[in-house]
């Protein structure tokens, strides 16, 4: 049996997955949530075997939780699923550990075989996204990995979905103070100047489901 978690902001996707796949006796859908901020506490809680994350999850983004689930006493495989294909977002996945990457296009017998094989130990990338990974392989032209720390990149996530710094301060446990200095600094690294090319960076990026 694959204990699956879903973590996807849109109610209907997540109720279209756990249908395809509890269509199967060997999988069972033990978790889902709406946001980024929920994912690793209830994958502690729940101990899925696979989870399967959208990239623009509010407050923290799918691609960042990598990391953080695979560092879990009992860590998840990590699936993506999501219409993003752009090159940097799919690349950017794979660097920071995902398992697999889906695109939300693929029918259901390869959804669920995609989730089999990350089960398995196995990598799945769709087809339509195969060529992206295969260039970055051989050397092809690629972009270049995150200039941000994952705290940067978290905090630059908040405050492009309308955050102030003091709500950014208390969700995450730190000063308003440390805040600012954080979206100093991530402007510098970006050579940005204002909120406005912050947002429009998230959104480029696949860091924000703002569109």
């Amino acid at each position: 049996m694959v204990r699956v978690m879903l973590a996807d902001p849109q109610a209907v996707v997540r109720i279209g997955v756990k249908t395809i796949l509890e269509t199967e006796k060997d999988f069972e859908v033990v978790a889902e949530c709406e946001s980024g901020l929920d994912v690793c506490a209830m994958a502690a809680r729940h101990r899925p075997d696979v989870c399967i994350l959208e990239v623009t999850l509010p407050g923290r983004n799918g691609v960042d939780l990598a990391p953080s689930l695979h560092a879990l006493p009992r860590s998840p495989r990590v699936l993506i699923l999501s219409s993003y294909v752009k090159r940097q977002i799919v690349v950017g996945a794979f660097q920071a550990g995902v398992d697999g990457y889906a695109v939300k296009t693929i029918g259901p017998s390869m959804l669920r075989e995609a989730v089999r094989a990350v089960a398995r130990g196995q990598s799945f990338i769709s087809p339509e996204i195969a060529d992206v990974v295969l260039q970055h392989a051989v050397g092809g032209v690629s972009p270049a990995r995150e200039k941000l720390t994952p705290r940067e990149r978290q905090v630059l996530q908040m405050l492009a979905e309308g955050m102030n710094a003091k709500q950014v301060a208390a969700e995450i446990g730190i000063s308003d103070k440390t805040v600012h200095a954080f979206r100093a600094q991530v402007m510098r690294k970006l050579g940005l100047r204002s909120v406005a090319g912050l947002t429009k960076y998230a959104i480029r990026h696949g860091l924000t489901s703002l569109a």
